[in-house]
């Protein structure tokens, strides 16, 4: 038997012959974002398993793994890896699928997507580095 429920930080499912908990998107992941695959996984019929997600998360089961995958995308695309690479790692038979899927939901082309958020992430940083130096002081170098 299985329960999946809401983790502090993301959902979990938790095994109870084993006792053991384990994170719904890290399986998702490992299951290329297929619900049917994912079902298989957790021992469960794909029906049974939409169910139990959008019972337990209270969201749909297809746009909750859509978005799941979506986020693990624009992580992945912060990193240096080739766009091909995300693309087959996130479960996209061919890159033109996961360049039509990035479109469709971001509105930019994974390339303008990845500079956007690596745009995004050098700000953070560098917000991060002077709030800081304003909170320190005696710790700039002068």
């Amino acid at each position: 038997m299985i329960h999946i429920f809401k983790g502090p930080d993301a959902p979990l499912v938790h095994f109870g012959q084993t006792d053991q908990i384990v994170s719904l998107g890290a399986l998702a992941k490992e299951s290329g974002y297929r619900l049917g695959a994912l079902a298989r996984k957790l021992k469960l019929t794909k029906r049974r398993l939409i169910r139990e997600i959008s019972e337990s998360l209270e969201l749909p089961a297809i746009p909750w793994i859509r978005e799941l995958r979506y986020q693990h995308i624009c992580s992945a695309l912060i990193s240096d890896e080739k766009l091909q690479t995300i693309a087959t790692e996130h479960g996209f038979s061919s890159y033109s699928g996961f360049y039509d899927e990035v479109l469709r939901v971001s509105g930019m082309s994974p390339k303008l997507l990845q500079n956007r958020l690596r745009e995004a992430q050098k700000k953070i940083i560098e917000r991060r580095y002077l709030e800081q130096r304003t909170k320190n002081p005696e710790k700039r170098n002068v």
